[in-house]
C-alpha cells in the first residue's frame, strides 16, 4: 500500500508500539484491495469442522476416470450415511460397502500370510540351513585357525613374518567364504520369494 511501519519486528521485544507512516513509497496495490485480501485471509483461517469421520478420505480414486473421489454425507442424528462421489462420472460409492470389501480383502491377506508361515517357511528354512551348513562349518574352522595363530604369536612360537602371512591368507579365505555365504542367502531369499508369489 506504500506505507512504512517502524518497529514492526522489534517493537514487541523492546515494548514499543509500531509507528505507521502512510504513503511513503509508491503503492503496489490499492488500500481497498489490501483490505479485501485481509478480510479473505481471516475467512480462510476459520477452522473447518467435520461432524463425520470418513475412513477413506483422500484415498479413493474413481475407477472410471481416475480422479480423487470427494466425501459426501447424508442423514441426521439417528442414522448417518457416508459415501464417496466422483463429480465427473457421477459415481457414488457407499462407505459401509467399501469397508466390507476392504475387510474381506484384509482377512484374506492375513489368512494367506498365516498359511505361508505355517506350511512353507519351515520347509524353506530347512533347505536354507542345509545349503549354508557346509559354509558355516568352514567359516567356523577358519576363525578357529585365526585364534590359534594369534595365540601362537602371543606365546612367541611364531615370528612376525610367519604370523602376518598366515593371518592374511586365512583372512582372505574367510572374506571369500563370507561373501559366498551372503550370495547364497540372497539367492535362497529370491527362490523363496518366487515360490511364494
Amino acid at each position: 500500500m506504500g506505507d512504512y511501519e517502524r518497529f514492526k519486528r522489534v517493537g514487541k521485544e523492546q515494548g514499543k508500539e509500531p509507528v505507521i507512516y502512510r504513503d511513503v513509497v509508491e503503492p503496489i496495490i490499492s488500500r481497498t484491495m489490501f483490505d479485501e485480501v485481509q478480510a479473505q485471509k481471516e475467512k480462510n483461517q476459520r477452522a473447518f469442522y467435520r461432524d463425520r469421520v470418513y475412513i477413506f478420505m483422500q484415498k479413493l480414486i474413481c475407477p472410471k476416470c481416475g480422479k480423487l473421489m470427494t466425501c459426501k454425507g447424508a442423514g441426521g442424528k439417528k442414522k448417518k450415511y457416508m459415501y464417496y462421489h466422483c463429480t465427473d462420472c457421477k459415481l457414488y460409492l457407499r462407505e459401509d460397502l467399501i469397508e466390507d470389501v476392504t475387510m474381506d480383502l484384509i482377512m484374506n491377506l492375513i489368512e494367506y500370510d498365516m498359511t505361508v508361515k505355517q506350511y512353507f517357511f519351515p520347509v524353506l528354512a530347512d533347505k536354507k540351513e542345509r545349503d549354508t551348513a557346509k559354509l558355516d562349518k568352514e567359516i567356523a574352522n577358519l576363525k578357529n585357525q585365526k585364534d590359534i595363530i594369534k595365540e601362537a604369536y602371543i606365546k612367541e612360537i611364531v615370528e612376525v613374518n610367519g604370523f602376518s602371512e598366515d593371518y592374511r591368507v586365512i583372512e582372505e579365505k574367510l572374506n571369500l567364504l563370507e561373501e559366498k555365504r551372503k550370495y547364497m542367502l540372497k539367492n535362497i531369499l529370491k527362490i523363496i520369494y518366487l515360490d511364494i508369489f
